[in-house]
């Protein structure tokens, strides 16, 4: 017998969201005073899943422009429809997109197109740096809230760039807010 009836009156099984996978990196760093190495952050900081971070973009990787192109898209879906099942998508897509190589191309894109705006995009940023449990999505939250933030952002960008991973680009967010 077939458990479709019974699927359709309890609903579908929820998808894990992968920012449940770890602590959240926002939250460590607003507990860190900054004083040595904090190993748990250390951890969730350098895991995402992947580690095209460090590649140049060889043979048989996605160009730069592709890998943009993907988030623009999740991006553009979850504004869209703002659901649970989007919000994963972009999480996932930032897991396997290295962001400080693509941030520049990325804002350039976001700024000459005009499909999603800077409001649209702003409380997918803002969620992006509470939830986010893995490096690159964290940092997708950044480069976007340096484009479509506001300047009562500065003190969550200012939490996350106590850490060095992540200062490069906070500076040039809050340059960014701050119009300098």
């Amino acid at each position: 017998m077939s458990m479709a009836p019974f699927s359709r009156f309890w609903g579908a099984a929820r998808e894990r969201p992968p920012w449940e996978d770890g602590p959240l990196i926002y939250s460590l760093l607003r507990e860190w005073d900054g004083n040595g190495p904090h190993q748990l952050l250390i951890g969730a900081a350098s895991t995402s899943g992947n580690h095209a971070s460090q590649s140049t973009g060889g043979h048989g990787e996605p160009s730069v422009a592709d890998l943009v192109q993907r988030v623009l898209n999740a991006l553009k879906r979850l504004v869209h429809k703002n659901d649970d099942k989007r919000r994963i998508e972009l999480y996932r897509v930032a897991l396997r997109v290295p962001i400080f190589r693509c941030a520049d191309e990325l804002l350039d894109t976001l700024r000459r197109q005009d499909v999603v705006g800077p409001k649209d995009v702003r409380p997918h940023a803002r969620w992006l740096i509470k939830v986010a449990a893995h490096r690159e999505p964290l940092l997708l939250g950044v480069a976007l809230l340096g484009l479509a933030g506001t300047k009562e952002d500065v003190l969550d960008l200012q939490v996350i760039g106590k850490h060095n991973d992540f200062s490069p680009l906070v500076v040039l967010a809050i340059k960014n807010l701050l119009g300098e």
